[in-house]
């Protein structure tokens, strides 16, 4: 988790860096209070818990795979 936070002091600065942080703090209260609704609903709507979490695990993933792999795609609009 660390690196995750570590990623807009790379390239943000000051008031950016600041808005960047809360950013990303914004979306895990959203996905911290959104995501447990969401799987008990869909556990008790299929009767097993086990298939809806292997697919909240597929967006995991794919955010990982372009986290590790895509990013430097973007790494050339950044050093502008």
């Amino acid at each position: 988790m660390g690196p995750f936070w570590a990623k807009p002091n790379e390239f943000l600065t000051g008031l950016s860096a600041a808005a960047g942080i809360a950013v990303i703090n914004s979306i895990g209260n959203f996905g911290g209070f959104i995501g447990p609704s969401v799987v008990g609903t869909m556990s008790s709507w299929a009767g097993s818990v086990y298939r809806w979490l292997s697919l909240v695990g597929v967006p995991l993933l794919v955010s990982a795979y372009y986290f590790l792999f895509e990013l430097e795609f973007f790494d050339k609009y950044i050093d502008q």
